[in-house]
């Protein structure tokens, strides 16, 4: 879990970079402050420190490259990131010496965002990950093969999926497209129509009774998907 302290003096960036955060389970925003002076104050403060602070740069009282000079000092485990609106090369550079781990541009793209807390939490931990979280890898594995364990069940969901896995929804679906090229439930799909080709060119069973066994409780809803999948209806691909 990375924890995150986000600062900027925009309440609606604040808002949406902590709505963009809430989609995934594996990061999470502790607290937030609208200036340099506000953050300090917080993280003295705080009975549980931040692994990464999110820092706008202009803002008042204290800017953002201040408070990370102070954070360098007094909390040096804590990582920093740069929030600017500005693509500007001695911002970069004062970036650069003040070590700041990632520079994020607004208006923020969700999947960089993702990308970079992603990056950072690799950095943080690289060891196993304690307790019930898992490895990005071992989510994907844990998701295949409960979907060819359960894919007969029609009621099998993305968060049914998610739940097993132990993480949110979104973020599995993110997860396994990266590590798979299609979505969890596309590949759900996948496996339903593998399963259907076996039966229909092994078995002399019904295509109702296929459907059946393949998580399909309408048969004529069946017959449609295995088309659109197929490109022929389960008759036509038995026959052939």
């Amino acid at each position: 879990m990375l924890k995150i302290l986000i600062v900027d003096d925009e309440a609606i960036i604040r808002k949406g970079l902590e709505n963009m955060v809430k989609q995934w389970c594996r990061f999470r925003v502790i607290g937030v402050a609208d200036d340099g002076e506000t953050a300090l104050q917080w993280l003295h403060k705080t009975a549980s420190l931040p692994d990464l602070i999110i820092t706008d740069i202009y803002m008042q009282h204290m800017d953002g490259l201040k408070l990370i000079q102070q954070v360098n000092t007094l909390y040096p485990e804590i990582k920093c990131a740069i929030l600017s609106g500005h693509e500007d090369f001695h911002l970069a550079q004062k970036a650069i010496e003040l070590k700041v781990c990632q520079y994020i541009t607004k208006p923020v793209v969700s999947q960089f965002l993702f990308d970079s807390l992603e990056k950072i939490l690799t950095e943080i931990s690289p060891n196993p990950i304690s307790g019930n979280a898992l490895y990005p890898k071992d989510v994907v594995e844990i998701t295949i093969q409960y979907i060819r364990n359960y894919y007969q069940n029609p009621a099998l969901s993305l968060q049914e999926l998610a739940d097993h896995a132990s993480v949110h929804p979104n973020y599995l679906t993110q997860l396994f497209k990266r590590r798979m090229g299609i979505p969890c439930m596309q590949f759900l799909t996948q496996v339903r129509m593998e399963k259907a080709k076996e039966l229909l060119l092994q078995s002399n069973l019904k295509v109702s009774t296929v459907a059946r066994h393949v998580g399909y409780e309408n048969p004529l809803y069946f017959s449609s998907y295995f088309k659109k999948w197929v490109g022929v209806n389960p008759s036509k691909y038995r026959e052939a």
